[in-house]
């Protein structure tokens, strides 16, 4: 899964630049509350959360503008 989450984060983020080892760090920190939303079995969008604040937040170029992101940050 943390494969899955790092391929979302690269090909919609591709300017933001973070290694493939940070983002697994805040992926494997249980302190962490990470949120993921599929469709229909495929990965559309993720946050992660400690507190009030936001580590990573990304939704599919596909997926935008349907409140993917909004549902994210609010659960």
């Amino acid at each position: 899964m943390i494969n899955e989450i790092y391929n979302l984060y690269k090909s919609n983020l591709p300017y933001i630049v973070r290694s493939e080892e940070k983002v697994k760090d805040i992926l494997g920190d249980k302190k962490n509350n990470i949120i993921l939303r599929k469709d229909c079995n495929t990965l559309i969008g993720i946050s992660v959360i400690n507190n009030n604040t936001i580590y990573l937040l990304c939704v599919d170029k596909h997926f935008r503008d349907r409140g993917v992101g909004t549902d994210l940050l609010v659960q």
